[in-house]
């Protein structure tokens, strides 16, 4: 592997969504959530920088309407608390993001998402270390 090169891993996803919103009051019960054919019915933001879910992300005919485009993450996640619209995130998102007025809820039939992992320049022991293990349980 070149010095730099990202390892690539895929994941489950997790819809976003306003808390108190429409979507996340017919998604109240644990066990229920969003499934994948229902994503486009919905305004869609979209992190046009670095986001792992786009228009691209369905076939031709079955995009969302409307889609909000955001520079970066900090813009997609305030995006989704005003209620633009939802999101769609690797599952770790929600494990790792917290903010008072978005909700994860489930997202059931979603192809996985792409997760990367990146290292400047060329890894020492711990690094490449810390690679060959997250590379390992990565989903293939």
């Amino acid at each position: 592997m070149r010095p730099g090169t990202p390892r690539r891993g895929r994941g489950p996803c997790t819809c976003t969504t306003k808390r108190g919103s429409r979507c996340a009051r017919r998604s109240a019960l644990p066990s229920s959530g969003l499934d994948w054919s229902e994503v486009p019915s919905w305004p869609l933001v979209v992190n046009v920088r670095s986001g792992t879910t786009g228009p691209w992300s369905f076939p031709a005919g079955r995009r969302p309407e409307r889609v909000v485009e955001t520079g970066n993450f900090d813009e997609w996640l305030e995006s989704v608390a005003a209620d633009r619209g939802i999101g769609v995130v690797p599952d770790v998102a929600r494990r790792r993001t917290h903010h008072p007025a978005v909700r994860f809820v489930p997202l059931t039939g979603a192809p996985p998402s792409a997760v990367h992992l990146v290292h400047p320049g060329r890894p020492n022991d711990l690094v490449r270390g810390f690679l060959d293990a997250a590379t390992a349980v990565a989903e293939p």
